[in-house]
This record gives structure tokens, sequence and C-alpha cells, in this order.
């Protein structure tokens, strides 16, 4: 038998701190012989054969079971031995009879990594039954081994006990990094109450040969160290941890991290430290109310610990956020086209502390054909945009202004018939009413409010037949019903004005595409059409619209797309300039036009509204003077949203201007 290394017990040695087991502290050297393993652990009769075989530190299966003997993979953590990573096989002693003690037992082992039988290890000391045995084994990393052992008396040897497997992983994974944008160390993250995150991240270095355990998870805790033992949570797919959720009073705090791996070997702690500053305890209220093709919001319910000093709105469509130093202020805003957008409200405290809040608001679904009417001064919108009860399924609208404040509203639906309708001077509708006419189908209608109070309007037919009548200021009609003045055929579009005399004047343009102009004077005689000649020009629109001082001005859109303007004076008499257009600069560029329409104001000015080749509503104004506004600017109202069939526009006694349009989407 070998000469025995130092006599000891493994219940003498000292501690090592490990997350999972006791270590030797002091290693012994190892003396072997060239004894084969076949020689050493030849079987004998008499003597018995080793019990409770045990790898120490204690291997590890993936799933962290433990595995003192097995053929199963697992993994043994960093151990020094004798300076060395190195590992402790034991065994108990199963013989001796009489209490003798005389027996030692050696260990055989296999490095299974490079196919090396390792050359027979003795066991320290001798005993008798129940006397634990041992051998300290240098390990290699990553490096998987298997070993059996036998005991004997000296000259008889037992059956070999075993084989018991396990893979040495010596290298420990990295010290976590931590990183967090809502807490950074530099301090001006989130406050205190505000819930943030951070991600841990390491990995574990491979072995140079063989296999490493593998990434096990991160062992985290905030303001403590954490404990021996603690809760291993996982890693992400890309190896990364992000704890998400936290939030902390005011102050300094600071999160130990460690990063382990599945054979137990435990990195050195990370520590973190930030400030978390005092919360001004903001608390934002977005209130949206839906408007038929916008919203209306507003701040009011928002509160803070300081006092709130300005309410700042984002909708969504990289339009400029409009800001309120009074949150209870609604905002109305328009969108250009129809979908679902966040809106944000930002309130800001006296401090400038901020804090947000974002709603999903989606846009009212707008149905082709529904009417919609808004009021505008001179600087602000009266009244938002609405559509009066029973405005849909139309094709075409008009209106027109009333001495006692209200206006007139006709529409030819998509079914052709006609219907009008009031807006009374407080804001309340009369409600549509059909204007009755058997076997006749309306493509086209205008209407004209008359210093009397009484409304004359026209219609064209399906056949190309322009039609007359009168609604009498008292709600009566004209007795006569509708008529047709001579001439009026082939007609595809009018408009119908009033002038302060009492006559109404009209413009039509013909389906071969030329303008033609008739006056309705007021005893209830025609002039007659009469042809305005503009060689080469092919008209497809026209308005007219009577001036304060007895003059009218017409405005038509050729084929070719430009809006012109014309002059015609009280006396009868044109403009000695003729025909003109405007700029056609606009926000977009250059413009065409499909569809326009003008209005006379109190002060000799006109507006113009046209929808352009984009569906756009855009305005400009002509002066008293005689002199335009630079060029066109689009309603802000409604810029690419009701893309509208047509427009109408009309000028108020009190200097407001009422819009009506038709969804052409």
């Amino acid at each position: 038998m070998r000469r025995p290394w130092g006599a000891r017990e493994l219940s003498t040695w000292g501690l090592r701190v490990h997350k999972h087991r006791l270590a030797a502290a002091v290693a012994i050297a190892v003396s072997v012989t060239t004894l084969s393993q076949t020689s050493a652990f030849a079987a004998g009769s008499d003597v018995g054969t080793p019990t409770n075989l045990a790898t120490f530190p204690t291997p590890l299966t993936l799933s962290g079971a433990a595995q003192t003997c097995g053929t199963g993979t697992a993994y043994v953590g960093l151990e020094n031995i004798g300076g060395a990573p190195g590992v402790v096989l034991s065994a108990t002693l199963n013989s001796g009879p009489g209490g003798a003690a005389n027996y030692s037992a050696a260990f055989d082992v296999t490095d299974k990594t490079t196919g090396t039988v390792l050359a027979p290890i003795d066991s320290a000391g001798m005993g008798g039954p129940g006397t634990t045995v041992s051998v300290d084994l240098p390990v290699t990393d990553g490096h998987a081994y298997a070993w059996t052992v036998a005991e004997t008396d000296g000259t008889t040897w037992s059956n070999a006990a075993g084989p018991c497997d396990f893979v040495s992983d010596t290298t420990a994974p990295l010290s976590p990094t931590v990183t967090s944008t809502d807490f950074p160390t530099a301090g001006g993250g989130l406050q205190s109450g505000e819930a943030g995150s951070f991600t841990l991240t390491s990995s574990d270095p491979a072995p140079a040969t063989g296999t490493g355990s593998g990434f096990k998870g991160y062992i985290y805790s905030f303001d403590s160290a954490p404990s021996v033992g603690g809760t291993v949570v996982p890693p992400n797919g890309n190896g990364s941890l992000v704890i998400s959720g936290q939030s902390f009073s005011w102050g300094t705090h600071t999160l130990y991290a460690q990063a382990e791996d599945n054979a137990g070997n435990v990195s050195g702690v990370t520590q973190y430290s930030f400030y978390v500053a005092q919360s001004p305890e903001l608390s934002p209220k977005l209130n949206l109310q839906a408007e038929p093709i916008g919203v209306l919001a507003d701040g009011s319910g928002s509160t803070g610990l300081w006092p709130i000093t300005s309410c700042t709105y984002d909708f969504g469509d990289k339009t400029p956020t409009e800001t309120r130093s009074d949150c209870g202020v609604s905002v109305l805003h328009e969108y250009s086209k129809l979908g679902t957008y966040p809106v944000t409200l930002t309130i800001t405290d006296k401090y400038g502390n901020q804090k947000s809040v974002t709603k999903s608001y989606t846009t009212p679904g707008l149905s082709k054909g529904t009417l919609y009417q808004a009021t505008l001064n001179s600087t602000t919108w009266v009244s938002g945009w609405a559509s009066p009860a029973g405005s849909t399924n139309f094709a075409q609208s008009a209106n027109t202004a009333l001495p006692d404040g209200s206006s007139q509203l006709v529409g030819v639906t998509t079914s052709g018939a006609l219907e009008h309708n009031i807006h009374y001077a407080n804001g309340s509708w009369q409600g549509w009413h059909t204007v009755p006419q058997t076997g006749v189908t309306v493509t086209d209608a205008s209407i004209a409010g008359m210093p009397n109070g009484s409304s004359q309007i026209i219609e064209i037919t399906s056949t190309g037949v322009l039609k007359h009548d009168i609604r009498n200021a008292n709600g009566s009609w004209q007795a006569s019903g509708w008529g047709s003045p001579a001439g009026s055929t082939g007609i595809a579009q009018a408009s119908i004005t009033a002038l302060p005399n009492g006559d109404s004047q009209l413009v039509a343009v013909t389906t071969s595409g030329t303008l033609e102009h008739n006056i309705r004077h007021a005893n209830g005689s025609w002039q007659g059409w009469h042809t305005l000649a503009q060689p080469g020009v092919t008209v497809t629109n026209a308005s007219i619209a009577g001036m304060p001082n007895g003059s009218s001005q017409i405005i038509e859109i050729t084929s070719t797309g430009v809006l012109k303007h014309n002059v015609r004076n009280a006396n009868g008499s044109w403009q000695s300039t003729g025909w003109g257009s405007p700029s056609a600069a606009s926000e977009g560029g250059p413009l065409t036009f499909v569809q326009a329409t003008i209005a006379a104001m109190p002060d000799g000015s006109t507006h113009l509204l046209a929808v352009d080749s984009n569906g756009i509503v855009e305005n400009t104004v002509r002066y008293a003077n005689g002199s335009w506004t630079n060029g066109w600017g689009q309603i802000a109202q409604t810029v690419h949203v009701i893309r509208p069939a047509n427009v109408s526009i009309a000028g108020m006694p009190n200097g407001d201007i009422q819009i009506v349009e038709v969804s052409a989407i």
C-alpha cells in the first residue's frame, strides 16, 4: 500500500466562502504511482465496497439540483486546492470486522475531455467502517471528469464504487454592468414615485478547452447587499436583464447586482448609486371631445404640488403644439386627414417641472355627402364645424345672408331633390324642408337673400334648364311657383346674388363652357341673357356677389384651373382692366382650382373661397380699394379634411362669414 498523505478528516477543514458549500482550506500535494486502474481495483471478497461517494463542492445540474455522485451532467464551481482550482473526492469505508482501523481507499479518475486516465490517488489516513476518506483533485477549467473508488486492507481490494461524473467550471461570470436612462448616476432622472427601469448586462467567459456551465442569471437588491443564496433571475434572450417598474422615495439609492453561472460561481458585486429628486406631484388630466373633423381638448382637472402655469397640447400630426396658460380653456384642432392620433398634454408648474399624458384619439368617420357649417369673424372661429340634423346625402349646397342676421341654405341631394334650411341669428336651425317638384331632378342650386327679407332661389335641372322661384319674408312661396327666364337652356351651373336696389343678378355656365349674365329687376322683369365673351376661354364654374355700392363682382374657373375675376359697375359697364387673376400662390405652391364662391362684405370687401385640385379649401380677400391679400391661405379648420365637393360662403350683416361645405369623402 502507498504511503498515505497527511492524516485528516473532511470534518476538520476550515470554511471557504462559496455560495453552495464548504471547501478545503489547506491543499495537500498528491502522491501518485503508476499503478493502473485495473490492478488497483482488483475485486476481493473480504473487503467491503465504499459507500456515500461525493464530490465536493457538490456538482449542480442545469436545473440547480445537487448531484453528489451520478452520471448526469453536473457542474462544480470554483474552489482552491493548494492554490489551484480543484475538488475533493470522498467516500465512506465499509470494511474492518471487529472495528479494525487498517483500511484505506484509492480513487481512480478519468479526464473525459482529453480521454486521459489519471494515476490512482490514495486516500489520506486509514480507518474502519464508517470512516470518511478523501483526496484532493486538481482540475482544469471546462473539463469533464469521472471517478471511482475502491477499498483495501493493504492486500485485498474491494469492487470499485461509482462512477461519479462532474464538469469543472472554475471561472466566475463578469461583474454586471448597470445602465438606466430613467435613473442616471448623474441625477436628473425620474422623480419620487415615478416608475422606471434598469438594465443589467454580464457574460460568463468560456474556458480555453472543454465546456463551461453557462450563464444562469442575476442576483440583485436595492439599498442593501444581496444575501448569500439570493434569488437568481434568468436573463432575457440577449443575456441582459431589464428590471422594470421600480419607483423610489426621495434621496440616494443603490442597486447591488451580481451574476451567477450554472456551477454556482458568483461574480463580484456591482454597486450602482443614483439620486431621486422630490416629485412635484404633477397629475395631468387630458379631456378630449370629438368634433366632426377634429378634436376639442382641455386640461381641466390637472393638479400639482405647485401652481400649474401652462398646458401644452401636441395633437400627434406634426403640426405646431398649442399652449394655453389656463388649462381649462379648450383648444379646437382640425386634422389634415382622418385617422388615429396620439394626443399629448404636457403641464408645467411654476418651477418648470413638467409631466405629460397621452391618449389615443380617432377622428370621427366622415360620410360622403355630409353638409357642414361654421361661422368665422375677422380673427377667430365663432363656431366650430357642425353638421345640422339630417345633413347627409347632399351633392351640392349654397347659402346666403339675410338682413335679420339669419342665413338660408339650399342643398341638392344625391337623388336630385332640392332642400331648404334656415340658420337663425341665435344659432338654432329650422331643419331641412324638401321643396316639392314632381318629376324634376335638380343638379345645382343657388340662393340670394334680398333686402326685403325674401330670398330668391335658382336651380338647374337634369335637362339643363335654369328655373327660378321666390320664398317670401313670411315663409310663403310666390304664387306663380317656379319659372324659367327666356333662353335658360343648356345650363350646367349658375349663381345668384342680391343687389341693394332689389334687383338680383345671375351668372350661368353653359354646357359648352360660355359664361352668361342676366338681371331680374326688382319689378320682376328680366334683362335677358348676355354672353360675356372671352375668346378661347372655356368656363367650368362661376359665382357672383352683389356689392353695397350696386356693383357686382364675378369669379370664374377656367378649364385649365385658373380663377379669374371681374367687376360689373353699378351703371352696367365693366371695369376697364377686364378679367384679372389674383395671385395663385399658396402655402403649398401655385394653385389650380375646380370650384369657387364669392361673398360681399358690409365694408365693401369680398371674401373668396375656392376648392383646389387637391380638394383643399383656400381663402383670399379683395379689399374695397381693389387690392388683394398676398396669395391664398388654407382655411385651418378644413385643411385636407372634408375635401369638399363644393363650398359656399355668405357675408353676414355683422361682418362674420358663414361657410357651408359638402364632404366629398
